[in-house]
């Protein structure tokens, strides 16, 4: 059994909940700043062929961040695998439960 100090395993928990809240708010810029950009298009009379290249790019980037949510959500899949062999077993910390979603911070819970 690994055992993982109680705050060591706590600052993780509290980077994975951060990290899964940056990436979704990344998600929602790439989202705004499409549709920003189609509604500047529309109202400018451009062309579609004029905007493409620089939508497609920002699509790419969507793209990407959406790999990097896959591996981050992988991750921390595994993170939970660990907790679970260690002295954390029942730990809640707040974290992603492998099929739920982030919850924030939550007080201990000891099994009886």
């Amino acid at each position: 059994m690994t055992k993982l100090d109680y705050h060591d395993a706590q600052n993780v928990s509290d980077n994975i909940i951060a990290t899964h809240q940056a990436l979704d708010e990344a998600l929602l810029k790439f989202s705004a700043l499409t549709e920003s950009m189609i509604c500047a298009s529309r109202t400018a009379n451009m062309p579609a062929a004029e905007s493409q290249k620089a939508l497609e790019a920002v699509t790419d980037g969507i793209s990407g961040l959406m790999a990097s949510r896959r591996g981050f959500v992988s991750a921390h899949k595994h993170m939970i695998i660990v907790r679970n062999h260690s002295n954390h077993q029942v730990t809640d910390f707040g974290c992603l439960s492998g099929d739920g979603p982030v919850k924030g911070k939550s007080p201990l819970r000891v099994a009886a």
